[in-house]
């Protein structure tokens, strides 16, 4: 079976993935502040250490003939 690697290639480099792959730089340089960013919220989110949590009341009545 043979490949026609430049339809391949141009396939690749157009359109919307083609953007990412062909600047490559700016691909790292996005995930990379995607990963500054995340882990910049994931420290300055609030959290507290013994959090109040009220569990609502269920009653379940049934009849055993």
């Amino acid at each position: 079976m043979a490949y026609d690697i430049p339809a391949i290639k141009h396939k690749l480099e157009s359109g919307f993935y083609g953007f990412w792959v062909k600047r490559w730089r700016t691909t790292f340089l996005v995930i990379f502040l995607m990963i500054i960013l995340g882990l910049t919220a994931l420290v300055k989110i609030p959290k507290e250490s013994n959090p109040t949590i009220s569990y609502g009341i269920i009653t379940v009545a049934t009849v055993y003939p």
